[in-house]
């Protein structure tokens, strides 16, 4: 179960550590980038797409989608974590990769411009979730294919403590997985179907992934003239 200790220390993670460093470390963490990679192979990534990733962050699932795509954008609100991710870009020479800074509720680019978009860990942190949802669909092209990765309401304190004894994780691998389980809303496949009640689309599938910790959903988009 949750104890005061996992609590003490992941409380002082996120209060005294620096944000940019730890949004980098994250999606390097054995707990996060396993599931990362998993909702990237269910995306089914084509060499022949774009890629649009709201919310990148320090940049690590723009990166690695990158290596499968023809060409991956990473979209930001901060420049501080966009200078990051352009580091770890320049670091492993992402040469199909960038980044811009922009706001998810107001995406900078046309309508229909991307094969794929993805938020990971997004929709929990805007002040209307909707309205992204809204923006991501349009930036999809027919047949594009939307990907979200959020916490279900079975991410508790004391799941994630039981997820992390499970896996013996130890030291940042531990505390950040109960510092998770501590912040954000979280996301039930019935809140994410009615947030796509006002665009149908063609398909969707839902995956629990880390114990039923998390969700992943990935729909399509219609084509033209299909409902």
């Amino acid at each position: 179960m949750s104890s005061f200790l996992d609590t003490w220390r992941a409380l002082r993670l996120f209060t005294f550590t620096d944000r940019i460093g730890l949004f980098d470390r994250l999606p390097q963490t054995a707990w996060y980038r396993h599931a990362l990679e998993s909702f990237l192979e269910d995306l089914k990534l084509q060499r022949t797409e774009t890629l649009l990733d709201i919310g990148c962050g320090a940049g690590w699932l723009t990166l690695w989608s990158s290596r499968q795509t023809k060409a991956s954008i990473g979209l930001d609100t901060s420049e501080k974590m966009l200078r990051r991710a352009e580091i770890n870009r320049l670091a492993g020479a992402f040469e199909s990769a960038s980044f811009v800074q922009g706001d998810a509720l107001a995406l900078p680019f046309p309508d229909e411009s991307f094969d794929v978009v993805t938020g990971t860990m997004l929709l929990p942190v805007l002040s209307s979730p909707g309205h992204a949802v809204s923006e991501m669909i349009r930036m999809l092209g027919p047949s594009g294919r939307l990907g979200l990765f959020l916490p279900s309401p079975e991410l508790t304190p004391g799941n994630a403590c039981r997820y992390a004894d499970k896996h013996k994780y130890r030291g940042f691998e531990r505390k950040s997985l109960h510092a998770w389980s501590m912040t954000g809303r979280r996301f039930s496949e019935e809140d994410l179907n009615s947030l796509f009640a006002f665009v149908p689309p063609a398909w969707r599938a839902s995956r629990r992934l880390m114990d039923g910790m998390a969700l992943q959903y990935i729909v399509q988009k219609p084509q033209q003239g299909q409902s």
